[in-house]
């Protein structure tokens, strides 16, 4: 499954490279402005701001996730730009929450056992996509990622561990390259954009498997 997450990834870029920059384009905008003021602040070693900078730079993640969720969903490409915007914005608010929810629960687990923390993030690590994809109130949308993932918690620890290798890489690349905000901003956004649409892969997988009872 890990080979052919990757593959669907790929490819999913590959086909959609010249829509998805267009797409993205308003959250990488948000993030790059932030990313500079952040760069300057960081030098001063100002904390409160800092963490106040991290809010909107956080935000433009999620949104760009919710945005590479609906644009896969829309295989036939049905759905506008500013389309994808007002709904993606629309969904976002829960999003959020939700995600700081889990966020909180998973480091919680953490700190408590390291296990606990990594059960819980790997039981929810559909749980986005559930959320902008299922027409459940977000509860219910809540406890279907959850049944999603049941008895695949090994599974799914193994799918995701094997991207961080990419990402380590990237990252550093990132940290070498300095004072180079937009470059830098567009490698972070192009790595949340393809870990959604791995993630997005196992989402489609788990549906599957969930159909036919396996």
């Amino acid at each position: 499954m890990i080979l052919d997450g990757f593959k669907f990834s790929i490819n999913f870029f590959r086909d959609n490279f010249n829509r998805l920059v267009f797409i993205l384009i308003a959250p990488w905008f948000i993030y790059i402005i932030f990313n500079f003021f952040l760069s300057s602040v960081v030098i001063n070693e100002d904390t409160t701001k800092e963490l106040f900078l991290l809010i909107p730079i956080i935000i433009s993640q999620a949104w760009t996730q919710c945005l590479v969720i609906i644009a896969i969903a829309d295989k036939d490409k049905n759905r506008t730009i500013p389309d994808l915007y007002i709904y993606t914005l629309y969904k976002l608010p829960i999003v959020i929450l939700w995600s700081l929810f889990v966020m909180l629960a998973v480091v919680v687990g953490i700190l408590l056992f390291i296990i606990p923390g990594i059960y819980i993030a790997c039981r929810y690590s559909v749980l986005i996509v559930e959320l902008l994809l299922s027409n459940q109130d977000s509860t219910e949308a809540a406890r279907s990622a959850f049944t999603l993932t049941e008895n695949k918690v090994l599974q799914i620890f193994i799918y995701f561990l094997a991207i961080i290798p990419i990402f380590m890489s990237l990252s550093i690349l990132t940290i070498s390259l300095g004072n180079s905000v937009i470059i830098a901003s567009i490698l972070d956004i192009a790595m949340v954009a393809f870990s959604t649409t791995y993630t997005y892969y196992l989402y489609e997988q788990l549906v599957e498997d969930s159909q036919y009872g396996t």
